[in-house]
């Protein structure tokens, strides 16, 4: 558990003090994406450590551990996917929107 804390304490530094220091968040990471790379910096983390996730891979049905950290990253690459299309289509939608009030 301490490698939690201590592989996402940098980045939380940096957030904090971007947040306080910018107003405009051009050519930065959005807030609302932090959880999700303070996820993936913590899972890395804790994959290195196979004692603990032998015992859940063998009992979600998996043999050989690796298999399980590739099909966790796969999902994980699918949820991202998932996440940065229905972003794209709401920007998608509300640039369309701004284009016909600018027309009218």
């Amino acid at each position: 558990m301490h490698c939690i804390g201590s592989s996402s304490l940098p980045f939380l530094v940096r957030l904090s003090n971007h947040s306080n220091t910018r107003n405009d968040t051009e050519g930065y990471l959005n807030e609302r994406y932090s959880l999700l790379w303070l996820t993936t910096g913590d899972l890395l983390v804790l994959s290195l450590s196979i004692n603990w996730l032998k015992p859940i891979a063998l009992f979600v049905g998996f043999q050989i551990v690796s298999n399980a950290l590739f099909f966790a990253g796969i999902i994980f690459l699918v949820i991202i996917a998932l996440g940065l299309t229905v972003a794209i289509s709401n920007l998608s939608e509300r640039n369309k929107k701004l284009t016909q009030e600018l027309h009218c």
